[in-house]
């Protein structure tokens, strides 16, 4: 990102220092995916069954008696309920859309480790593997419509992965030895690191909120959460990817974003004191931008 592009977005938004040293670069962009275990709890008790015996001694002439009492046994088992229809099963694609780019980033940066530094060249190998990890499933997979709370916990999580995809964008192409070099690839790659270290928590947090909340009703593509959703995701990929940028941003708040002018389908709005328009088609469908690089 130029100069001036990284003082635009970063006086708005967090942006973390480079990282120092490949040690810092592994434990920064390397994560482990973790699934959360969804599996029903079953606690059974079993009653034990009790036997008593009495015997009873007569004279030497009487014959031994020997009689036992039997107690049946009894079992009981405790099932834990189902949890009921929540949130969480409409953002499941998106949870999972999410696990899976946590996994490609995290073999993406292996596979930079692997072959640096320094980095003279990006290998085949090298730029395939970042060029796996996309930001499409997980930004569709984003319903138009969520409350404000869990809209801000999923383009959180989207943000962490679109900071670590773009700090990582010098890689996603093949370099020879005499190509310039965009600009200090330890720090592009440390741009990473904030996002890195805390996604797991992130994407957590994002399937306990949406458990404790009630089912989605996604909003229709002619609705104005449709087009909002498009206004948040193009900021997202803008604010870490525009002006030649490389990562560095994770979006913890949203602003609140505003419709000013209505003509023709056509909307101008701000977010974030940025201009956005978006457009409704003949399909009824939206396309939204924001103006920015």
């Amino acid at each position: 990102m130029s100069g001036g592009g990284v003082s635009w977005w970063r006086a708005r938004w967090r942006v973390v220092a480079a990282a120092g040293a490949a040690v810092v670069l592994a434990a920064a962009l390397v994560t482990v995916l973790v699934v959360g275990d969804d599996s029903e709890d079953h606690t059974a008790t079993t009653g034990a069954t009790s036997t008593t015996s009495e015997a009873t001694t007569s004279a030497p002439t009487t014959s031994e008696v020997t009689t036992t009492t039997a107690v049946p046994a009894t079992t009981t088992t405790r099932m834990t309920e189902p949890a009921g229809p929540s949130a969480a099963d409409g953002l499941e694609v998106f949870f999972s859309a999410a696990a899976t780019m946590d996994g490609q980033l995290s073999a993406a940066a292996t596979a930079i480790n692997g072959a640096g530094p320094p980095w003279p060249v990006v290998s085949e190998q090298v730029a395939s593997t970042v060029q796996a990890a996309e930001l499409g499933p997980v930004a569709e997979a984003i319903p138009a419509g969520l409350p404000h709370d869990l809209l801000q916990s999923a383009i959180l999580v989207y943000s962490d992965l679109t900071s670590r995809r773009f700090a990582m964008a010098s890689f996603g192409y093949v370099r020879a030895p005499d190509e310039p070099v965009h600009g200090d690839l330890m720090e592009e790659l440390g741009n990473g690191h904030e996002a890195a270290e805390r996604f797991d928590a992130d994407l957590a947090a994002a399937r306990e909120l949406a458990a404790a909340q009630p089912p989605i009703t996604v909003a229709a593509p002619d609705s104005r959460a449709a087009a909002e959703r498009l206004v948040l995701l193009d900021y997202v990929l803008k604010a870490n990817g525009g002006c030649d940028s490389r990562g560095g941003v994770v979006i913890e708040t949203l602003p609140p974003i505003v419709w000013e002018s209505e003509s023709g389908g056509t909307v101008h709005g701000r977010y974030s004191d940025i201009e956005f328009v978006a457009t409704l088609g003949p399909d009824g469908s939206w396309t939204a931008y924001i103006n920015a690089c």
